[in-house]
């Protein structure tokens, strides 16, 4: 899919946006816990990592460290997206639903929404961080990702990809794909989304989605 200038220049700017906010946020409070907790986990890896390889010595554990409080961090803010997203259903009237494997489309209806669940596709079940039903069959898959800097963001927007690609081959146009993006984000990798007809939310702009939300889904 073509995207338009306009939409490109959104995104840019929106990319640049969550960057600085993730950067500044990296001097919270929230941030000092991810690296104590970052540094037990590293501990605790160390440990056994010289209890298996009988005290091996050559092992760079500040790296390590930085390793996983990036992933700390990473697994606390999308814990938060997903967070804000269900709030944001709830409050707007929408039902939660238990989560399972999604067979049929008319097993999420509409204004009703999964957290954590499995999409069926040709191959393996792929799961999704939430399944919004937008009425007559049609889903919307969102998967919530933060993103620690622009090489990470590589991987997740992968993800997000490979998932969207699933979906669409075994639902065609029944599933639509979004992605609520955070952190470091490189704007070639938002493009790739948008080319690929992913809708493109931010967390910082969170309203936006909730105006997507009420103008695609049937009351």
């Amino acid at each position: 899919m073509s995207v338009s200038a306009a939409l490109s220049e959104y995104h840019a700017r929106e990319a640049k946006i969550a960057a600085a906010k993730y950067v500044e946020g990296l001097t919270s409070n929230e941030a000092a816990n991810d690296w104590k907790q970052a540094n037990t986990e590293a501990r605790r890896v160390l440990v056994e990592a010289l209890r298996v390889s009988r005290n091996l010595t050559d092992i760079a554990g500040a790296l390590l460290a930085q390793q996983i409080v990036a992933t700390v961090r990473r697994h606390r803010l999308s814990a938060r997206q997903e967070g804000a997203v269900i709030e944001l259903l709830t409050e707007k009237g929408w039902s939660p639903l238990r989560s399972g494997l999604i067979k049929t489309l008319s097993d999420v209806p509409a204004r009703h929404f999964m957290h954590k669940t499995l999409f069926a596709t040709k191959t393996q079940a792929q799961e999704v961080d939430i399944a919004c039903g937008l009425g007559q069959t049609v889903v919307l898959a969102m998967e919530c990702k933060v993103t620690n800097d622009e090489t990470n963001s590589v991987k997740r927007i992968n993800d997000v990809l490979k998932k969207a690609k699933a979906w669409q081959d075994h639902w065609g146009s029944f599933v639509r794909t979004a992605a609520l993006l955070q952190g470091v984000v490189g704007y070639k990798d938002v493009h790739r989304l948008l080319a690929d007809s992913v809708e493109v939310f931010w967390s910082h702009k969170l309203d936006d989605f909730g105006a997507w939300i009420d103008a695609n889904a049937i009351r």
